[in-house]
C-alpha cells in the first residue's frame, strides 16, 4: 500500500484557494480573512502564509488595510500549462526577505511564459531522515522542471535516480545539475582578510553549516601566524536564538573573547547586536561585525552594518533563463553560474582596542 505524502497545511490551503479561483468559485474579490479561516478551518497565521504564496504568484493583490484582496489573474489548469516545482527547506513566509524577493521576481519572469509555479515546503528537506518522502514529492507532482533551494546530498541522489530536470539554488553544488548561487566561500574569505587587515585575530564565524569553507578560512588564519582555535573561530551553532545566545555567553567567558564577528542571517545579526548592547559592549569600538547577505531588516541598524550584498535580481534572471531552456529541452546544456557578492562598507568595522 502506498503511503500518502504529507503536504504542509500552508501548501494545502494555498492549493484550495488557487482551485477555487481557477474554477470561478471565488470571483473578483477574496472574502474577508475571518470568513476564509472559518470556511477552511485553518488559523489566521496559516491563511496569511497561504495568501503570501498566491500574492507571489500574482494571483491576488497585495494586502491593503481595510480592503479586501482583488483577484488579479485566474490560474490556468495545470494540465494546460507547463509547471515548475519549487522545493523549499522552510515555508515561503519563513525564508529570508531576499529569498522571498527572488521567487516573486521569478514568478514575474515565468508568468510571461504561461508557466505555473507550485511550492512544496518540507523541513525534512535539510535532513536525511525521510528520503522516501522526498522521492514521493518528485513522483506525485509532475513538474516539468524542479528548482531546489539549498539543495542537499539526499536530494541530489534522488533526482539523479529519477532522472528529473533540477536547478539548484544554493546548497551543495553538483557537476551534473544546473546551479545558480552566490559564492559564499569567497565572501567569507574576503571578510576574514578584511578583519585581519584591520588588526583582528580573534575572529568568530558561528555557523551550523560546518562544511567546505572552514578549511580555507582556517588556512587564512594560519598563513597570518594566528593559532586556530575551533571553539573561538568556528563555534558550532544551530539556527535557534537560544543556542546562539548560549554560544555568546560561552565565548565572552573566555579570557580573550572575540573582537569581531561574521554573521549570516538577520536573526543572528540582530541577536548579536542586542546581546552586546545588554553587556554594554559597543559596535565597532568593542566588537566589529561583518554580515553575509542582504536583508531590509539590517538597513535601520545603527551603526550602519558593513555587509556582502546578495541581490535577488541576477539570480532570478539567470534562474528564469535556465528554466526556459529546460522547458524547451530537458537535456539543455548544463549551466552553473556563480555570482560574487559586492562588499558594502558601513560603520561596523574598526581596529580592536586590545591586542591578542
Amino acid at each position: 500500500m502506498k503511503t500518502p505524502q504529507k503536504i504542509s497545511l500552508v501548501t494545502q490551503t494555498a492549493n484550495i484557494l488557487r482551485d477555487q479561483i481557477a474554477t470561478g468559485k471565488i470571483l473578483h474579490m477574496l472574502p474577508g480573512e475571518n470568513k476564509m479561516s472559518e470556511d477552511l478551518q485553518v488559523s489566521r497565521k496559516t491563511l496569511r502564509a497561504a495568501l503570501l504564496i498566491l500574492t507571489s504568484e500574482e494571483i491576488i493583490s497585495e494586502p491593503t488595510p481595510g480592503a479586501r484582496r482583488r483577484i488579479l489573474s485566474k490560474p490556468q489548469k495545470v494540465n494546460q500549462q507547463r509547471s515548475v516545482g519549487i522545493l523549499l527547506p522552510r515555508p515561503l513566509d519563513e525564508l529570508h526577505a531576499s529569498s522571498q524577493d527572488l521567487f516573486r521576481a521569478l514568478r514575474k519572469n515565468l508568468n510571461r511564459l504561461g508557466v505555473s509555479i507550485h511550492y512544496h515546503d518540507y523541513p525534512f528537506l535539510t535532513t536525511r531522515q525521510n528520503p522516501n518522502q522526498i522521492k514521493g514529492i518528485f513522483k506525485s507532482h509532475h513538474a516539468d522542471v524542479w528548482v531546489v533551494l539549498e539543495i542537499t546530498t539526499t536530494i541530489v541522489e534522488i533526482a539523479e535516480e529519477l532522472n528529473i530536470p533540477v536547478v539548484a539554488c544554493g546548497g551543495r553544488t553538483h557537476n551534473k545539475f544546473h546551479n545558480v548561487a552566490y559564492d559564499a566561500v569567497s565572501a567569507l574569505e574576503h571578510a576574514f582578510h578584511n578583519l585581519i587587515n584591520h588588526g583582528h585575530q580573534r575572529i568568530c564565524y558561528p555557523s551550523d553549516k560546518q562544511g567546505s569553507s572552514i578549511p580555507s578560512l582556517a588556512s587564512i588564519l594560519e598563513q597570518q601566524g594566528i593559532e586556530v582555535i575551533p571553539e573561538l573561530h568556528f563555534p558550532a551553532c544551530d539556527q535557534s536564538t537560544t543556542d546562539f545566545v548560549c554560544m555568546l555567553e560561552r565565548l565572552f567567558k573566555r579570557p580573550n573573547p572575540p573582537t569581531a564577528f561574521i554573521t549570516g542571517g538577520p536573526r543572528n545579526l540582530i541577536t548579536l547586536i542586542t546581546w552586546l548592547a545588554k553587556q554594554k559592549l559597543c559596535v565597532p569600538e568593542d566588537v566589529s561585525i561583518l554580515h553575509i547577505g542582504s536583508d531590509p531588516m539590517i538597513s535601520p541598524i545603527i551603526p550602519k552594518i558593513s555587509y556582502y550584498s546578495t541581490s535577488y535580481a541576477p539570480l532570478a534572471k539567470q534562474l528564469g533563463r535556465i528554466i526556459s531552456a529546460l522547458l524547451e529541452n530537458p537535456n539543455a546544456k548544463l549551466e552553473q553560474k556563480t555570482f560574487f557578492m559586492d562588499y558594502i562598507p558601513g560603520a561596523s568595522l574598526a581596529p580592536p582596542q586590545s591586542q591578542p
